[in-house]
């Protein structure tokens, strides 16, 4: 089923439906957000949820809003299962099941991330690419995927931790490995390239290679844009993504207009997915007006960011009301730290 493009989270909860033992299949529950979280990230990313998608901070997408949500924590609780599960299989026959105990240790690094144990985020991750490691050589077809899409998952959980230089050195390796795919099978495998692409850039920024930051970046974009065009509608939410991004990689090099017009776009396309409501963007579209109003005050224009900073905190409150489950994707938006930055430096613009 992972071949067949079903998100791993919901490839692990179907095959846990043919469980001989009852006590060890899924619950209604458990189908229902599994199949909630598959959809929604499908939408978003048009990629399945072992890849984390890129937002200005290196986020996962944002849920569709569900009827009822999940009891905090009730993300990590479901993948942790799923672990255990594969982690017994894998045991009896690693051959048969160890990518599936990887994809599950994935998920469930994602999951713990969400709560803010990024700690044991890593650990875990640490854990799924040293799995993959080992089973590269006997099966490099089957596994090289896999291995990409972790080690992009490893490299945001590396640099969430700190650890700048390994992060960026996980990623390119991702990017090495992903890449020969995407050229051999571009329709299967060219819509996740910008993903990586858009978080490299992210780790060459965070070690202060600009320039290379940037040309990431608008391979990224260009990428995306070229899909979107042809109407590929899952796109747009990558595309936009990937603008903000961009906005601050042109920001981070003095190119100031142009880096408000990429964010300025970035806004356009996520105001449009709210208003069509073809997939939940709330936490983007406030995270895209925190860096729209960082765009306006590096100008000088300082009224209009803060006005951008109110629309931002009214997306937040909108978002979070809807989704209490989601909380965590809005605690991260640093609206006030913004704001703080921005009465601060009310001469910015003059530099």
């Amino acid at each position: 089923m992972a071949a067949s493009g079903i998100a791993p989270e919901l490839a692990d909860a179907l095959w846990r439906c043919l469980d001989k033992d009852p006590t060890r299949r899924p619950t209604a529950a458990t189908l229902t957000a599994a199949f909630a979280r598959a959809s929604a990230r499908q939408a978003a990313t048009g990629a399945g949820e072992g890849t984390v998608r890129t937002g200005a901070e290196d986020t996962e997408p944002t849920g569709a809003t569900r009827k009822e949500a999940e009891p905090k924590g009730g993300g990590s609780s479901i993948a942790a299962d799923n672990v255990r599960h594969y982690r017994t299989l894998a045991r009896q026959n690693p051959d048969a099941y160890a990518l599936h105990l990887a994809r599950s240790l994935r998920i469930l690094s994602n999951r713990l991330a969400d709560d803010g144990r990024l700690d044991e985020a890593l650990l875990t991750v640490d854990e799924a690419v040293e799995l993959l490691r080992q089973h590269l050589a006997r099966s490099p077809e089957a596994v090289a995927r896999e291995l990409a899409e972790t080690l992009g998952n490893h490299s945001v959980r590396l640099a969430q931790t700190g650890r700048a230089t390994e992060a960026l050195a996980a990623n390119y390796e991702a990017l090495s490995l992903y890449r020969p795919l995407a050229q051999r099978e571009p329709a299967t495998y060219g819509p996740g390239l910008p993903a990586l692409m858009s978080n490299l850039s992210n780790r060459l920024a965070d070690v202060n290679r600009q320039e290379e930051a940037l040309d990431m970046i608008e391979e990224a974009v260009r990428i995306n844009r070229e899909l979107a065009d042809q109407g590929a509608r899952a796109r747009d939410a990558a595309l936009a993504r990937n603008l903000t991004n961009l906005g601050n990689r042109l920001g981070d090099l003095g190119r100031r207009e142009e880096g408000l017009l990429a964010a300025r776009e970035a806004v356009l396309r996520y105001r449009e997915l709210a208003a069509l409501r073809f997939v939940d963007v709330g936490a983007d579209l406030a995270t895209s007006l925190n860096n729209l109003a960082v765009r306006l005050a590096d100008l000088g224009r300082r009224h209009e960011a803060l006005d951008a900073l109110e629309e931002a905190a009214e997306v937040g409150r909108r978002f979070t009301e809807e989704r209490p489950d989601a909380s965590h994707e809005t605690d991260r938006q640093g609206g006030g730290r913004i704001r703080t930055w921005i009465l601060e430096t009310p001469n910015r613009g003059q530099r």
